[in-house]
């Protein structure tokens, strides 16, 4: 086998599972409390025997922000303040 071969098989098979895989629910969990990333890495070092990377932790991370629907928006339509407006025009006021 080809050094290619052999370097293409590795970035695959790294590529395709990830390593917070395993302790998902709880990394779900913690991210949701508003745990940071570093403190899941380490509680899934040091509780949980983990090897996976950091880098691991925080993607799973952004890929689960990223999966919440935002909630609803409304438009906010307020009429302008009348002391913002009279700061801006004296500037010794600003």
């Amino acid at each position: 086998m080809s050094a290619d071969a052999v370097l293409s098989s590795f970035v695959s098979d790294r590529a395709s599972t990830s390593s917070v895989i395993t302790f998902q629910d709880d990394v779900r969990d913690w991210g949701k409390q508003g745990v940071a990333g570093c403190t899941i890495h380490q509680v899934l070092i040091r509780k949980h025997g983990s090897t996976g990377a950091y880098s691991s932790v925080r993607r799973f991370i952004a890929k689960m922000i990223k999966e919440v629907t935002p909630g609803a928006t409304v438009m906010l339509d307020f009429a302008p303040d009348p002391c913002h407006l009279f700061k801006k025009q004296d500037p010794k006021l600003a």
